[in-house]
């Protein structure tokens, strides 16, 4: 019920403003927040665990809106404090890109500022500038380029595709851009400029930036032609959301394909960019719109103790949990960046221990003086399965009928997927081709061990194409040893007829945390025959939150 209080209580009593279909303007609507799609969160609160990250752009960047500890991520290792964005609209005409009006970019972010179109945008002379909340900034940003101009593609709504599309056109050959007035929170805890190019034509191309502290010129390589360089596929070293590959190539004839140039570690108040030509096919310099993006200090372990041993070994403990996991590193001095030091033998992936104190002995790793560190990463997934191979999952009939299965391959129903998740070969599906009338199927896991954590997320792709007002779906964990269900029976909203694989993140159940568990994905249809492929579902992971 929306009570109108501005407090949210329960699913029962939203609190939300029966007028609105989003209360608190942060463009998710009241009943996906409080539904668990894919987080519950306050619908009267933009950013429900208050880290200065709306809740929109958190899920839209990967993280989850109800741990402060869990923003999107930059390159540098820290969390995401601030974020300014500006888009290079593109030339007047048909298919014009214009204004990006949605959330876009490697760190994906609202209220770009845009350069606008046509031979008035070519020019901006003191442009001030908002950040990723809409908030002033102080920052002001100059150009001067010949014209604007685009990839040819369609006109595109919104976010990313519509920021890839126009670009400065032969920036190599204009004076650089200028951005003054960065503001003092970003100077203070160091930022990134993250460049973007998709461009017409195959190339290398680069970009000179300095912050004051000197310039440093880095490059990327556009593989093919005409809005070809976004989205790539691939996994970004510098953290950046998918669709896009950070590049730091000092090569002007470097072909690794990437679609954006980023530069770390600038602290300046002002900052220039200047274009460069590269030395590889078309070596024009043509960015699409850039990023500031300010990161704060990554978290920092609290060492408890530290001594050298009777044997001459290194005692060292750390205040540590049990659902991440710890490094080792070492080196000679403290000039070096933190990302070249090098992981001490036998001192890496030490998983935290329950008592919240970790403790290593190492032999001492340099034969002089030194310096160690120790590093928290993530647990590495407790359970992964991309259906390519048989790994163990078992399908289960429960309706008389027989007409419908769990089965493992390649979709070919009437309407729906036709391969798996990232165009892989395989996933599982109710039935192959279509699924049919008055079913009930589950779907098992292997046994997955939860009992070393103290939470869980369970995180899979899923293409939902069925009659979602007869059909039904849901998700049960039931313990492995006699199959009893733990916790709540969480449905999967079978309303949506997705045009894509769309990924899910349900949190584990609790009384499911400590045990040994198999997941059940459940799938059952009325008596009305529908031509449609049903439920399929890829990438089952399940990892420590």
């Amino acid at each position: 019920m929306e009570t109108g209080t501005g407090t949210f209580v329960s699913e029962t009593d939203t609190g939300t403003d029966p007028l609105e279909a989003d209360s608190d303007g942060d463009s998710l609507a009241d009943g996906a927040e409080v539904a668990a799609d894919p987080f519950v969160t306050d619908p009267n609160n933009p950013d429900t665990d208050d880290d200065g990250v709306s809740d929109d752009t958190e899920i839209a960047g990967g993280s989850d809106p109800t741990d402060p500890a869990d923003v999107p991520g930059g390159g540098g290792g820290g969390a995401v404090i601030g974020v300014i964005s500006l888009n290079f609209d593109c030339q007047d005409g048909v298919g014009t890109p214009g204004a990006v009006t949605g959330v876009a970019g490697s760190i994906p972010v609202g209220n770009w500022n845009n350069t606008g179109t046509g031979n008035g945008g070519n020019v901006g002379a003191g442009v001030a500038l908002v950040d990723d909340s809409g908030a002033a900034t102080g920052a002001t940003v100059n150009w001067s380029v010949a014209n604007h101009w685009s990839t040819n593609g369609g006109a595109n709504s919104g976010g990313d595709a519509q920021m890839m599309q126009g670009y400065f056109d032969n920036f190599h050959d204009r004076d650089p851009i200028e951005v003054n007035g960065i503001p003092g929170s970003f100077q203070a805890s160091g930022y990134e400029l993250r460049i973007y190019h998709n461009t017409d034509s195959a190339g290398t191309m680069g970009f000179t930036v300095d912050d004051g502290g000197g310039p440093v010129t880095y490059y990327s390589h556009q593989t093919g032609v005409n809005g070809s360089n976004y989205p790539l596929a691939g996994d970004d070293e510098f953290g950046g959301a998918a669709g896009y590959i950070g590049s730091q190539d000092t090569d002007p004839a470097t072909t690794r394909p990437s679609n954006y140039t980023v530069f770390t570690g600038l602290t300046g108040a002002s900052l220039t960019i200047t274009g460069v030509r590269g030395a590889a096919g078309d070596t024009r310099s043509r960015p699409n719109g850039f990023q500031i993006v300010a990161i704060g200090p990554p978290p920092k372990v609290e060492i408890t103790e530290f001594y050298r041993t009777g044997t001459g070994d290194i005692r060292i403990s750390w205040k540590s949990s049990q659902d991440r996991q710890y490094d080792i590193l070492s080196n000679p001095d403290l000039n070096t960046p933190r990302v070249e030091w090098v992981e001490v033998a036998g001192a890496q992936d030490i998983q935290g221990d329950v008592s919240g104190i970790t403790t290593a002995i190492v032999a001492p790793p340099f034969p002089e003086t030194g310096y160690l560190v120790v590093r928290e990463e993530g647990l590495p997934a407790l359970f992964e399965d991309d259906f390519e191979t048989d790994t163990g999952w078992t399908a289960i009939v429960n309706d008389a009928n027989g007409n419908t299965n769990w089965e493992r391959g390649t979709p070919s129903g009437s309407t729906g997927p036709l391969a798996g998740a990232d165009d892989s070969a395989n996933a599982w599906c109710t039935n192959l081709g279509d699924y049919g009338t008055d079913s009930d199927i589950s779907l098992r896991s292997p046994a997955i061990d939860l009992t070393g954590v103290s939470a869980a997320e369970l995180n899979f792709e899923v293409f939902r194409d069925s009659d979602g007002f007869g059909d039904t779906a849901s998700i049960r964990f039931l313990r492995a040893s006699d199959q009893v269900q733990l916790g709540a029976e969480i449905p999967i909203d079978m309303t949506s007829f997705d045009a894509s694989w769309i990924e899910q993140t349900i949190p584990v159940e609790g009384e499911a945390i400590g045990v040994i568990v198999i997941i059940e994905f459940n799938f059952i249809s009325d008596s009305t025959p529908d031509p449609f492929s049903g439920l399929s579902i890829d990438n089952v992971v399940v990892d420590t939150p």
